[in-house]
């Protein structure tokens, strides 16, 4: 059987041109279609970044920034950042990490780049760093033996100028020799083994931070087990060794009252001993200090504390006394008021000159009598013997413009 192949149509090769066409547009529409399909499968990264408050003097912070920035696919981003104020916070990016550094009061525009192979963002938030006063304390050396803690009334040894709550932490630097523990505002040193270390105690307002550090040296405890029998019989010697070291008491203190001055009208001293004292007879150091010193200004010198007034207003005056080991704290404001007004009086009316007396006074005698050494004494019987005064002579010191009374008494022996 004879097999007979189809004949083309007229159309053949029209129809091979066009289905050669439909293929090229085909490959093309997949080769231009595969970005556009992964970057739709890819969207950028998301989140926000909240304002910080950081304090001049205080530490840096932190942040994660993975923590408020995340790529919805999953992928791992990239960082940048850039401080728009540099001059009062500076920031830096490590990895995921975030660090702002607090330089001087004010505020700067932190922009953040958040990144990822097809995309890029930019977060922006505000560092604003404000003033505070770092707390403020010191802590002496101290010695102990095995077996004897010290404790430490942290509050007696730091202050914060504004007022702020104090919370402490401390750690040790050998703990092989001394640990130690706080508990609220105590801090207690236990000895371990003989040997130094030095402590670590941080005061925080909630702010900024103070390190204040200090040595403490454990000694032997005095060995006070009774001797072997000496030879020849059973009673053993009389000296059963040295007593062990007496303990030492922290100074006490009473309330200081608060103190008025005036402006110009001098400086104030206080006699610290009248406040202070050491049940152990110690010699104490006092240090002082002024929360306002455009108000008044403090200063010791040994055991005198001198307030002088600047400018009207208040400031809280701090004293400490300090035996070598332990301190003892006052404080009491001391109020600078303004100065008296001295204005002279006004002109009497009638004229510019007081009236004068209407009689003059009497002419002297022609034969005055002779001056005497005590007026008092002859006037009634010269034969008395002149009244004497009674107490001592005390000076008073006024402003301008103030008046007092003062009472003399005699006695006519």
């Amino acid at each position: 059987m004879k097999s007979v192949a189809p004949r083309e149509g007229a159309n053949a090769p029209r129809t091979r041109s066009f289905l050669k066409l439909y293929w090229f547009f085909c490959y093309a529409a997949v080769l231009f279609a595969v970005p556009l399909t992964d970057s739709m499968a890819d969207p950028p990264p998301v989140g926000s970044l909240p304002d910080v408050q950081l304090y001049a003097g205080g530490s840096a912070k932190t942040i994660n920034l993975y923590n408020h920035i995340s790529d919805p696919s999953g992928t791992q981003l990239g960082f940048g950042v850039r401080s728009s104020q540099r001059s009062y916070v500076t920031a830096s990016v490590s990895d995921s990490t975030l660090t702002l550094t607090p330089v001087a009061v004010g505020s700067s525009t932190i922009t953040v780049k958040a990144y990822d192979a097809l995309n890029t963002v930019y977060v922006s938030f505000t560092a604003t760093v404000e003033a505070n006063s770092a707390p403020t304390g010191s802590i002496s050396n101290g010695q102990t033996t095995v077996g004897s803690n010290l404790t430490y009334a942290l509050s007696n040894y730091f202050r914060d100028a504004d007022g702020d709550t104090l919370t402490y932490s401390a750690s040790s630097s050998n703990t092989s020799y001394v640990t130690v523990g706080v508990s609220g505002s105590t801090l207690t040193v236990t000895p371990v083994a003989v040997g130094s270390s030095t402590i670590t105690v941080t005061a925080n307002d909630g702010k900024t931070s103070t390190n204040v550090t200090f040595t403490v040296t454990v000694s032997a405890s005095p060995n006070n087990a009774p001797p072997s029998d000496p030879p020849g019989g059973d009673d053993p010697p009389e000296n059963l060794g040295d007593p062990p070291p007496p303990s030492n008491n922290p100074p006490v203190s009473s309330d200081i009252s608060n103190v008025t001055l005036t402006v110009a009208g001098g400086n104030q001293t206080i006699n610290l001993l009248s406040y202070f004292s050491d049940p152990d007879g110690d010699t104490l150091t006092f240090a002082e200090h002024s929360s306002d010193q455009s108000y008044v200004t403090s200063s010791v010198s040994g055991s005198t504390l001198t307030l002088t007034p600047v400018a009207a207003g208040s400031s809280l005056i701090g004293v400490w006394g300090d035996d070598g080991e332990f301190a003892a704290f006052e404080s009491f404001t001391a109020t600078v008021s303004a100065p008296p007004n001295n204005a002279p009086p006004s002109d009497p009316p009638g004229g510019d000159d007081p009236p004068e007396s209407e009689d003059p006074p009497p002419p002297p005698p022609d034969n005055p009598p002779p001056p005497s050494s005590n007026p008092i004494a002859r006037r009634g019987n010269p034969s008395n013997s002149p009244p004497q005064p009674v107490g001592s002579t005390q000076y008073v010191s006024l402003p301008v413009g103030a008046s007092t009374s003062v009472q003399v008494s005699f006695s006519d022996p």
